[in-house]
């Protein structure tokens, strides 16, 4: 099974302003990060569609904070149901 690795909204948008401001083409500005150039294509087509936004960023970080924050409370509450059984 393939994963993918998610860029950060701020990552795209930084490339996505140094592209647009002639700071190098969409393969030389890919290499320096390690990305697909087409990955470059998809990010600017999409932020010129106002699809990507600063907003977004500030959703996804609300998310990830909420998501360890459940996952935290969920292995105590695990540790705490299973902590006497282990003790024998």
């Amino acid at each position: 099974m393939t994963t993918y690795k998610r860029h950060s909204t701020a990552l795209k948008l930084q490339l996505v302003h140094a592209y647009l401001n002639g700071e190098g083409s969409y393969k030389e500005l890919a290499a320096k990060h390690s990305i697909n150039h087409s990955l470059l294509v998809l990010w600017v087509q999409k932020f010129q569609r106002g699809e990507i936004t600063e907003e977004q960023d500030q959703r996804y970080l609300h998310w990830r904070i909420k998501r360890s924050t459940e996952a935290s409370a969920f292995t105590l509450s695990m540790a705490a149901v299973f902590a006497p059984l282990l003790s024998i």
